[in-house]
Parts: structure tokens; sequence; C-alpha cells
């Protein structure tokens, strides 16, 4: 799976009809694909950007897509087997709650600064807001997949399951939130990290300028971008990104 135009415009065809449903109380995320969750992006459509008013629309239709998941008026839960990388993460990071198998093939990450690019679907806003800032630098900076157990306890999945349980873990947790009985606590921002942000933010900065020369301007906007987006977030807050400009 990967998120193309074609799979964009059938997600958002099935969240039309779930917000007009009454009948549904809460949404399963799941692939059909035997080892793969959402492998990101399609690169294809990148090839295809002529300006940068087009790559910033590309964007940002990603934000409004992944922000009506975030906002939908059921809870939503990520049931997580395969490679997730990319844009399969900042999925994940929309969901109210993420659920992964502890199968080896389990992968999660934001590689893109690998490929030159920074995560452009409000994965450098929601993943600060979920694990923390010092975490989430590490993992956007060095494009690191996580395994699942290790995702856990990061605080990047909520629950790690064998595969063949693991829609019906899921599917627990998801009537879980729609009752209300289960509250999930996150690490997020806490008060140690906002007073510190300076020793935070500065060393990482300083970090990518030595080891790349200042050469790869993505990793230095993947330090930038959750600096200026985090900027007013409070301990305990919503894991809500804020408009990019």
């Amino acid at each position: 799976n990967t998120l193309g135009k074609s799979l964009i415009a059938e997600f958002e065809r099935l969240l039309s009809e779930v917000e007009k449903d009454e009948s549904v109380r809460a949404i399963v995320i799941r692939s059909g694909k035997p080892d793969s969750f959402i492998a990101g992006a399609d690169i294809k459509d990148f090839t295809r950007i002529g300006s940068a008013e087009e790559g910033e629309a590309l964007s940002r239709a990603g934000h409004a897509i992944f922000d009506r998941l975030e906002g939908c008026r059921v809870p939503v839960v990520a049931a997580i087997h395969g490679t997730c990388p990319g844009g399969g993460t900042e999925l994940a990071l929309a969901c109210r709650y993420r659920v992964a198998s502890d199968d080896p093939k389990t992968s999660i990450g934001l590689p893109e600064v690998m490929l030159g690019l920074v995560p452009g679907a409000g994965g450098t806003q929601r993943l600060p807001r979920l694990v923390g800032l010092a975490t989430s630098l590490d993992l956007i900076l060095t494009g690191r997949a996580l395994k699942a157990p290790r995702a856990r306890k990061a605080g990047l999945v909520d629950e790690v399951c064998p595969a063949p349980i693991l829609l019906a873990v899921a599917k627990k947790a998801a009537l879980g939130l729609a009752d209300g009985v289960l509250r999930p606590v996150r690490p997020g921002i806490g008060l140690r990290e906002r007073l510190l942000r300076p020793i935070v933010f500065s060393p990482a900065g300083s970090s990518v300028r030595q080891q790349t020369g200042a050469h790869y301007p993505a990793q230095l906007e993947a330090v930038e971008m959750p600096h200026r987006g985090t900027a007013t977030t409070v301990a305990g807050s919503a894991t809500t990104a804020p408009p990019v400009t």
C-alpha cells in the first residue's frame, strides 16, 4: 500500500461514509497486504512535482486527510503489521490509538531525511507531542525504524501483540475508547523538556551542521519544524498538529 492519489480518494470516501453512519462507534484501520501496513507516500507523485507551489499543495492535501482522520467523530485505531515507514507512520500518528504486531517484519519510523526530505504530513508535529522532544528528534533525524517492542517502549505504539490476534486486540481497544473505559497515558512533552528546550534543540541543530556541513537542508528543516511547531505546547496537551506555515 502506498499513499497515492487513488488510495487517498478511497480513504476520503470511506471516511465520508463513516461520518454519515451514526451506527459506527469506532474504526480500526488495517492492511489487506500480508507483510505491509502502509509503505509511505507514492514516490511517483514526487517526481511529478514541478514547482514549490505544487509541492506545498501535495503536502497540505496530506495534512488535510490526516487532520480529518484525527478529528473523526469516533475513535480510530491503527492495527499495524509489517512495514510502516513515512506516511504510514504519519497516518498511524493521526489515529487515536496504535496496536502493532510483534512480528519481526513490523517496523515503524520516519525515514524521509534519508531521501533528502522531511516528514511532510504532520509527523514533525504529532510525534513530539506523543513521545517527547528528544525521542522524536532522534527518530526524525536518524530516519531509523523501530521494531514493535522498541516502538512500544518509546511510546510510539500503545500495545504490542502476536500477529494472529492483532485485529481482535485492536477492535477491543477501539470499543474501549468508544466506551470511555480505555484512557491511554502518553509521555508527551513534559515539564522538564519544556524547560530545557534550548538544550534539546540547539545541540541537535549544531550536530546536524557539523555532520553534514549544512549541505543537507532537509535535516536542518527537520530540526526547525518541530522546534517552531512545539513552541507553545504544554505538558499533557493533545497531539493535534498546528497549521504549518
